[in-house]
């Protein structure tokens, strides 16, 4: 291990380097052509933490931005985020420190011939999970626009779901609560793979697209793909989406729920806030199907749930209980680490 610490300005961080004093990276997690992702130790604290390189001038807009929006959500109280430790700039590289969390949910279900299917449990689990990290962030105002599976992740030592890389992240909601009026044309924004129509005709993004993401989300984690997966023609993913929203193409897997809130989500207008309630009691409803009865029972119950229109501190905490069932592994991941 070196003893000198590497300043930010040499570019040279490797393994066994202390990085700005305090940081000693000790392993690699993800490595890109933008960006590298190390586990650290924080020697001030002792604690884990992930290091966020960037190598290129996009990557280090992006580093920017999020260490904006996750200000932002730290100062409105949002635990489902990871929290910023530090952050540096610099022309060529940028440096994000932020607590560091467990596996994502695209590497929980990954295996080397694909995407596990998820159990239909499992997706409800899910969705409230994730329903929750969007609750949390859409009332401090922040549109994440990229939501995939790749970017839900797991405590270390827990099962809570965080939402992590902000690096495209935008504020709809000005500081009064007002909605920001919606921009001509900004351009495409997000992963083509799980983007909404409006991400793909152009249009400003608000709560209904993350929405609408999660959606797509979690029909590839029941499925294993989508209909339009290994299609890379933007405007020929949007037909197909289209396809599969009016009900004319649908994937093998498609439970009833996932109809449910895709209809709900198509009367919400831009800007709005998505009822995180609404969704809890579409969840509920499936939990009574005599499929999701027959799959086997976990050790925690989604009865156990309270499933309120305001839930209190102590009830996202049962939430978070609720989640512990799937049984999950402790592994790493980061914003940077993958879809």
């Amino acid at each position: 291990m070196s003893a000198e610490a590497c300043q930010p300005s040499s570019g040279c961080l490797k393994l066994g380097d202390v990085f700005d004093n305090r940081f000693c990276l000790k392993r690699v997690l993800a490595h890109s052509a933008v960006g590298t992702v190390f586990a650290c130790l924080d020697i001030k604290t002792q604690k884990p933490v992930a290091l966020k390189v960037g190598h290129t001038k996009l990557a280090a807009a992006c580093a920017q931005n999020e260490a904006k929006m996750l200000i932002h959500a730290f100062g409105h109280d949002v635990k489902r985020t990871p929290r910023l430790i530090t952050c540096k700039q610099e022309a060529s590289h940028s440096y994000v420190v932020q607590k560091l969390l467990g596996k994502s949910i695209y590497s929980k279900f990954k295996s080397s011939e694909g995407i596990n299917h998820a159990t239909l449990r499992e997706s409800v689990k899910l969705v409230l999970g994730m329903s929750l990290c969007l609750r949390d962030v859409h009332n401090a105002g922040i549109v994440h626009r990229n939501i995939k599976p790749g970017n839900f992740s797991f405590g270390r030592q827990s099962t809570q779901l965080y939402l992590i890389d902000f690096g495209i992240a935008r504020l709809f909601m000005a500081d009064d609560g007002s909605v920001i009026p919606p921009r001509r044309n900004p351009g495409f924004r997000g992963s083509v793979q799980y983007a909404s129509i409006n991400a793909h005709l152009n249009q400003e993004l608000s709560p209904r697209d993350d929405y609408w993401s999660m959606v797509f989300s979690v029909l590839e984690l029941l499925n294993g793909s989508l209909p339009w997966s290994g299609v890379n023609d933007k405007q020929a993913v949007m037909k197909m989406k289209e396809a599969l929203i009016r009900g004319d193409s649908l994937p093998a897997i498609y439970p009833p729920y996932i109809d449910q809130i895709m209809k709900y989500l198509a009367t919400v207008k831009y800007g709005e806030l998505v009822c995180h309630c609404r969704i809890k009691m579409i969840l509920k409803e499936a939990t009574r199907t005599p499929e999701f009865q027959a799959e086997a029972h976990d050790t925690c119950a989604f009865s156990d749930i309270d499933m309120s229109c305001c839930p209190t501190p102590a009830a996202v905490d049962t939430t978070s209980s609720f989640l512990s069932a799937m049984s999950l592994s402790n592994g790493y991941s980061t914003s940077f680490s993958g879809r």
